[in-house]
């Protein structure tokens, strides 16, 4: 009697599966009457036991289903099947499919399958369900993540188990056999974690206000512990980041954002954790040296506005106040330098390589200032140092197998310098090859191009962002002697209303038919070359209604309760519109006649007033 094809591939299958885990003294036990599964692993190291073990399906084949791409294997299953595997049994369970043909196996953990999962919910039952495996899960090389998602079950199930058991049962279960306020402890712990993760959730899905409450309960909850407070606020900084970049933020610049963060890090851990503190030691002076790089550019950009129009007051000025900033920048970037050398010895490294990419993303805003003012020499060696501390935090992240600080390190390169064939960029696609992970590494790699064509993406002589301009206003009131922050200066008001209606976007999205000219303006006005320090008209340039007063905000207000509340030929502009410098220069154009026509009729009225 011939023996069936199938019970040959697999016999094949079983002996190659016990080819690579005997060996490391594993033990393969066959189950001959359990549905659905075929062996069950005990997992040994050294000669002992680990206590871990996992059941194992084992599909064998000589025709095994390749996807184009090479990235995947496709396992069909029966419903049943699936459903068994996925979602009913209670103990961790291992999907093997073996090519017999090319002698290599591949690995799933469907019950850590979400979308298996989902396809169980969405069709009817009876029908087959197809698994994708994915190939870096090859056999023996992908081992230690095998027994990490094996862990990664028995959390799921036991978690799966507290939830289901009534409470009664679960408090009558644990009464006097494990300490109560240890429980408690532990709960709370895992109960912030996971309010941490729904916090990262809602951030990457643009959930921001969301992701902060989230955060803000774990940080305010004085029984949190100090575990989960730490990785809060580090997940905060990105919060604010995107909040920052959406315009939905009281931070007026990145490095305000990076100097809050690293201040509320070293006033929750100057009397906690060691590895914490230092982590924190380092993004404090990391954020002062952010804000000093900051003040430098925003000086720089002052410099370049009006070095034409300045006088030669205002010109030594600014010359004084960027030979002093530069020499604190110095200063503050060998103090940063001196903390991470102590980092490349401690041991507590395997934390702070993130911290010392906060030192990288500081200089880097002083490094594009020398770039974009002809300092060639001055640039490349700030540059070099930088990257290595890039290095220095990639070389952490491989000690300790972390191919998350490997990412992060990766991506901080093109901030030194996105340019196409620099060291920076030369460096972050070498290094991103070490990344043992080969979905982390794609997706690196896909960032990283990304990341720097965004940086590449504006020209230095492109008109600076509102932000930049904004902070350029600041920078020389200040030198000017105006306090923006007195409530009583009248200059520090009209500065303070001028720098706010540098973008009249919120007045112009009203209505397609509104237009804004300039008024008068004031002696400071001038001297600050602020345009908008003085008196704002709104026009209806269909109507040819028009108001003048000191700042948009009060005088629109009047404007539509005078003019468009009861107007029926009010237009908002498109949701996807956009105020820029350009669109400002057409508008103007666009306007030429409308303006004379209007300014002849205004100083006529003045004449006979």
């Amino acid at each position: 009697m011939e023996r069936p094809e199938q019970h040959m591939t697999d016999s094949a299958g079983e002996r190659l599966l016990r080819s690579i885990l005997e060996p490391l003294g594993w033990t393969v036990n066959r189950i001959e009457h359990d549905y659905g599964v075929d062996f069950e692993v005990e997992v040994f190291w050294e000669g002992r036991t680990t206590g871990v073990t996992f059941k194992v399906q084992l599909k064998s084949s000589r025709a095994t289903k390749y996807s184009s791409g090479g990235d995947f294997i496709s396992q069909t299953l029966g419903s049943d099947a699936a459903t068994y595997l996925c979602q009913e049994l209670t103990s961790p369970v291992i999907l093997i499919h073996a090519d017999v043909e090319q002698n290599r196996t591949f690995w799933l953990a469907p019950q850590l399958d979400l979308d298996t999962i989902r396809k169980l919910k969405d069709e009817a039952l009876g029908q087959a369900i197809t698994l994708r495996i994915p190939t870096v899960n090859e056999l023996p090389d992908s081992l230690p993540r095998l027994v990490a998602e094996i862990e990664e079950v028995e959390t799921l199930l036991a978690t799966r188990v507290i939830i289901e058991t009534p409470v009664l049962d679960f408090v009558s279960s644990i009464r006097d056999r494990i300490n109560s306020d240890e429980i408690i402890r532990e709960f709370k712990i895992k109960s912030d974690s996971v309010k941490l993760s729904q916090a990262q959730s809602l951030l990457g899905d643009g959930l921001v206000d969301e992701a902060r409450s989230r955060i803000n309960s774990v940080l305010s909850d004085p029984e949190a512990s100090i575990g989960n407070k730490f990785p809060a606020v580090l997940i905060l900084e990105g919060v604010e980041a995107r909040a920052f970049r959406e315009g939905r933020s009281a931070f007026r610049a990145f490095p305000e954002i990076k100097a809050y963060i690293a201040d509320k890090l070293w006033t929750l851990v100057r009397n906690g954790p060691a590895h914490m503190k230092f982590y924190a030691l380092i993004a404090r002076e990391a954020g002062k040296l952010a804000l000093l790089a900051e003040r430098e550019s925003a000086l720089y950009i002052n410099w370049v506005a009006h070095t034409e129009t300045a006088d030669i007051l205002w010109k030594l000025s600014l010359v004084n106040q960027r030979a002093r900033v530069s020499r604190e920048i110095v200063k503050q970037y060998n103090r940063c330098l001196r903390l991470a050398q102590y980092a490349s010895g401690s041991p507590h490294r395997w934390l702070l390589g993130g911290a010392i990419l906060h030192v990288v993303s500081a200089i880097s805003v002083f490094i594009l200032r020398l770039r974009l003012e002809g300092l060639e020499r001055s640039e490349a060696t700030y540059a070099a140092s930088a990257l290595q501390l890039c290095n220095l935090a990639a070389q952490i992240a491989i000690e300790f197998r972390d191919d998350q600080g490997l990412t992060e390190a990766v991506l901080a390169a093109p901030s030194i310098d996105c340019r196409e064939g620099s060291p920076a960029l030369r460096w972050a696609r070498a290094t991103s090859t070490s990344i043992r992970d080969r979905n982390v590494r794609k997706a690196t790699e896909d960032r990283l191009e990304w990341t720097a064509n965004e940086l590449r993406r504006q020209p230095p002589d492109q008109a600076p962002p509102f932000s930049d301009l904004r902070r350029m206003f600041e920078e020389m009131a200040t030198a000017l002697g105006i306090d923006l922050s007195d409530p009583n200066d009248p200059r520090a008001e009209l500065v303070r209303i001028g720098i706010a209606d540098l973008d009249p976007s919120r007045v112009l999205k009203g209505c397609e038919h509104i237009f804004i000219s300039l008024g008068d303006r004031e002696i400071l006005a001038e001297r600050l070359a602020l345009p908008t320090a003085g008196n704002k008209i709104i026009h209806c340039d269909l109507h040819g209604h028009a108001i003048e007063g000191p700042d948009l905000d009060g005088t629109y207000a009047l404007f539509k309760q005078r003019y468009c509340q009861k107007c029926s030929d009010s237009r908002p502009r498109l949701a996807d519109w956009v105020y820029t410098e350009e669109w400002q220069q057409e508008e103007n154009r666009k306007h030429v006649e409308f303006l004379a026509d209007f300014n002849r009729r205004r100083n006529a009225r003045r004449r006979n007033a």
